[in-house]
C-alpha cells in the first residue's frame, strides 16, 4: 500500500469556503465543481483541436479558478499552465488576447 503524503486538495480553501458560508455551500460549491469542470474540459480540448487558442486560454482560465475555490491545487496549477500557453502561442500568431 501507498502512503499519501500530501493531500490532492488544500484544506485551506475548503475551510475557507466554509467559514464563508457553512458546511452547505461547501458542498454546493465542491458539487458544481464535479459537475462543470468535466464539461469545461472537455469544451478546452475542442478548443484547442480547432487551433482556438483565445478561446482555450478562456477556457481553461475558468477551470483554473474553479479549481481555485475548492483547493484542487494540481488541476489549478495545470489549467494555469495550458492558459499561459495558449495565450503566448496566440500572441506569436498575433491573435489579440486581451479581455473585452
Amino acid at each position: 500500500m501507498v502512503a499519501l503524503t500530501e493531500s490532492p486538495l488544500d484544506q485551506k480553501a475548503l475551510d475557507r469556503l466554509e467559514k464563508l458560508g457553512g458546511a452547505e455551500l461547501l458542498a454546493r460549491v465542491i458539487d458544481q465543481f464535479l459537475e462543470k469542470v468535466p464539461q469545461r474540459m472537455e469544451a478546452a480540448c475542442d478548443r484547442g483541436k480547432a487551433g482556438d487558442l483565445k478561446a482555450l486560454g478562456s477556457a481553461v482560465h475558468s477551470i483554473k479558478a474553479a479549481a481555485s475555490n475548492v483547493g484542487a491545487t494540481e488541476v489549478r496549477d495545470m489549467a494555469d499552465r495550458i492558459e499561459r500557453l495558449a495565450v503566448q502561442g496566440a500572441k506569436e500568431l498575433g491573435i489579440d488576447v486581451t479581455q473585452a
